[in-house]
């Protein structure tokens, strides 16, 4: 099982659509992660401007799934350092 982080690909509209098409398909969808670059993102905009925005173009279940289910499925999966 692999996972892919991709908070600081998505600062563009045109890859957060992209993103958003990812989405829809359910064996890519459950190995999305978002949220580790966050001090990357700061460089651009503050983390809360930019989750929120995220939020917006996603909707709030897709976005719950890869801020915060698909992470925790991560951490629980033996691909994590830090299990939970």
């Amino acid at each position: 099982m692999f996972f892919t982080d991709i908070s600081y690909n998505c600062y563009t509209p045109e890859t957060s659509s992209y993103l958003n098409i990812l989405l829809e398909d359910p064996d890519l969808s459950s190995k999305i992660l978002f949220g580790t670059d966050f001090h990357v993102v700061r460089l651009e905009k503050s983390e809360k401007e930019y989750s929120l925005g995220l939020r917006q173009l996603l909707g709030k279940s897709k976005y719950k799934f890869i801020a915060s289910e698909n992470p925790r499925k991560f951490l629980n999966s033996k691909k994590s350092i830090i299990p939970l």
